[in-house]
């Protein structure tokens, strides 16, 4: 297994979350050198490594040996006396043991796979990936629109086109495109209607609209801010059919992001509701709840957020501190989000499926980085104080939009929705 460890400006911390396979964990440097103090060091997890190696080791041979053993503790930490490195061990051990049993312990100890390899000659290869920040090819770092991004746009205004009956209306869909690409997909939209165009189409268009469902749902309870997280060139600002409940819309982006979208705008002459706050957030300077309330977000007031297509390319870190934010606002508040599944839990052909669409993200500079299992990530949101979950697959997201279709518009399995309340 490859361990990665992950930073990125973004995050707006010192910590980097390192993965292991589907796990991860921050690590940050030392407080004394500037660290959050809230996370282990990279010594730390060394420290671990040994004590866990330790401890995995006598347990084993415990088992072998038939020893009368409850319990086996390790502890170890480290220290520096000038150039020497020391790091000292403490095993503790809770049963029946004789002295002969003992001197087999600390023997096998020693014999861990950990300490030898700490005590052997030890060779590091370093290899240097590079990529510039602001090549053509890493585009999701220059806060430009991200090809992905565009692909989604293209997708939900084929929608308004070849799909029947519509499951998101949106007429907003083909304009904010612009004239030309406007022109040329109703000139041709079935450029975008092969397999693989037709099931992505019908992944996002299900997941705004169950988006949208739910904010309704929210309004009917008196919620009156709903905020879009990594909006692109989402339409429902322009839309709004709650407006004249006085429903006030806040799309967060980056803002060179939000700079090009609003020039998307003006270019196909589409009105900014009054209803409608830009709220630009550079996540290397401010922090999403800073940047909501400088833009007049009532953080004492409950609010219904849309997170679409965006988790899977954040550290599972990150997708739990918005998660937490969301959390920790008034009773009523509430968020819907989309996520990836493990590979493992497809089939074969959707596997494949999978792989080649992260080969194409990842050549294209925006690889996608968590998948969670709905079991886990359900609990994890039960535990951040959310009081309501709601998990959603596919079978049950095309019983509810997508049934007795005569065009067999279908989503798959690589990603679900997940609906949390306060």
């Amino acid at each position: 297994m490859t361990t990665q460890a992950l930073w990125t400006p973004q995050s707006g911390r010192t910590a980097c979350d390192v993965q292991f396979g589907r796990d991860t964990l921050p690590v940050d440097i030392d407080q004394a050198a500037g660290g959050s103090g809230q996370h282990p060091s990279p010594h730390d997890l060394l420290d671990a490594a040994l004590a866990s190696c330790t401890t995995l080791t006598l347990q084993l041979y415990a088992k072998r040996k038939g020893m009368a053993v409850q319990e086996f503790r390790v502890e170890v930490r480290h220290e520096r006396d000038g150039a020497t490195y020391r790091m000292v061990r403490a095993i503790h051990v809770v049963g029946t043991v004789t002295e002969e049993q003992q001197a087999g312990l600390l023997r096998v100890a020693d014999a861990c796979p950990v300490h030898k390899t700490l005590m052997g000659e030890i060779a590091i290869v370093t290899q240097a990936h590079m990529q510039a920040a602001h090549s053509p090819d890493n585009i999701i770092h220059t806060g430009q629109p991200s090809r992905s991004a565009l692909r989604v746009a293209a997708l939900r205004a084929v929608h308004q086109l070849l799909d029947e009956p519509i499951v998101l209306p949106d007429p907003v869909a083909l304009p904010i495109l612009g004239a030309k690409a406007d022109a040329e997909l109703r000139a041709n939209p079935f450029v975008l209607n092969d397999p693989l165009s037709r099931g992505l189409r019908a992944s996002l268009v299900m997941r705004s609209r169950l988006a949208e469902d739910e904010l309704a749902r929210s309004v009917a309870a008196g919620v009156r801010q709903y905020v879009v997280l990594g909006a692109g060139l989402d339409t429902f600002a322009y839309r709004n059919v709650h407006r004249a409940l006085g429903l006030q819309v806040f799309e967060v982006d980056h803002p060179a992001t939000q700079a090009w979208k609003q020039q998307c705008l003006r270019d196909a002459a589409i009105e900014v509701p009054g209803t409608t706050t830009f709220v630009p957030v550079d996540f290397e300077q401010s922090t999403l709840s800073g940047g909501l309330a400088q833009a007049g977000f009532r953080l004492d007031q409950p609010a219904c957020f849309a997170w679409l297509g965006v988790s899977v390319y954040l550290t599972r870190e990150a997708v739990l501190d918005t998660l937490r934010f969301v959390a920790s606002l008034p009773a009523g508040s509430s968020i819907t989000f989309d996520y990836a599944v493990p590979a493992s839990r497809l089939n074969p052909m959707e596997q494949a499926i999978r792989a080649h669409l992260e080969q194409q993200i990842t050549e294209q500079g925006e690889p996608w980085v968590s998948y969670f299992e709905p079991d886990e990530l359900q609990a994890a949101l039960s535990q951040l104080g959310f009081q309501a979950v709601r998990d959603f697959g596919a079978d049950e997201l095309n019983a509810r939009y997508l049934a007795r279709r005569k065009d067999g518009l279908r989503t798959g399995n690589s990603f679900r929705m997940m609906c949390a309340s306060c």
